[in-house]
């Protein structure tokens, strides 16, 4: 199949998704559907111990923040790729968890920075931060590095920013999970309208951003940082196992025997879903 047969089946797949979109029945079904299946999915999961509680690697993620925060008493915060802080990294009901904290969000895209809770926004590129060097004694990313194209600028911008002896701690999903290779596969003006199929009424075409996973694995994450003078402190895999699949009972199954398989060998983890993990700036 050429580029311009690609193309094609994009753009008419574009025009059936956008009808199908616009119509209020089929939204009405489509919620039903999935909140059958996903009850079934649910109850698969119950049945399962080890895989009975949500994806939650942003818990572990928000506490490594908070620890680093009250560890190394930390008064001001980039938050880096900010968005809308929809996992509550630093704030809860719109304020921030530490009131005598300093949060400053930065993002590229307008609409989701007029969505952050936090006071202090600012519209910029994490390749170039408009700040002087080492004002920041925490650095926090969140499912942000599958978005950036230069890797190394960003790095060596983050490493700039922050306070000798400054930390960035992030999660990010592992370019070698099946989410990501599907997400790596599809075209993203497809990929945006079958975001919003799926999330009627919740999900805007312009919340789905370019992704390139090129510091999405250990080895190019931890390469990628040394190199901008930090030093790793953790850096693993989590596997949070199929809830990702619970728009089916059936792939929800096929999950449960995938991560257990994923859990018994170690040498697989690089499929796992995500990647936490944190480094420092030399003091």
């Amino acid at each position: 199949m050429n580029c311009c047969t690609c193309s094609v089946v994009v753009l008419k797949s574009e025009v059936i998704i956008n009808k199908m979109c616009a119509s209020a029945s089929f939204k009405l079904k489509w919620r039903s559907y999935l909140a059958s299946n996903m009850t079934k999915s649910d109850d698969i999961l119950r049945r399962n111990p080890a895989f009975c509680q949500p994806w939650n690697y942003h818990d572990e993620y928000r506490e490594a923040c908070h620890e680093t925060i009250r560890k190394n008493r930390v008064r001001i915060v980039i938050h880096l790729g900010c968005g809308r802080d929809k996992e509550n990294i630093f704030h809860r009901n719109g304020l921030p968890i530490d009131g005598s904290l300093t949060i400053v969000g930065v993002d590229r895209d307008l609409e989701s920075l007029k969505d952050y809770p936090g006071k202090l926004k600012v519209l910029a590129d994490l390749e170039h931060l408009p700040f002087h060097s080492e004002i920041f004694g925490l650095g926090a990313s969140e499912e942000v590095f599958e978005h950036i194209a230069h890797p190394y600028i960003v790095a060596h911008e983050i490493s700039r920013v922050l306070v000798p002896g400054g930390v960035l701690q992030f999660c990010t999903p592992s370019k070698y999970s099946y989410v990501s290779i599907l997400a790596m596969i599809t075209p993203l003006r497809l990929h945006r309208l079958i975001q919003v199929a799926m999330n009627p009424g919740e999900y805007r075409q312009t919340d789905v951003f370019p992704k390139y996973y090129r510091l999405n694995s250990r080895h190019d994450i931890d390469l990628c940082f040394t190199r901008a003078g930090l030093k790793c402190l953790r850096l693993f895999y989590w596997d949070g196992g199929p809830w990702m699949l619970r728009f089916h009972p059936v792939l929800v199954r096929l999950g449960v025997v995938y991560h257990r398989i994923l859990r018994r060998f170690r040498s697989l983890s690089f499929l796992s879903n995500a990647i936490v993990g944190a480094y420092k700036k030399s003091p």
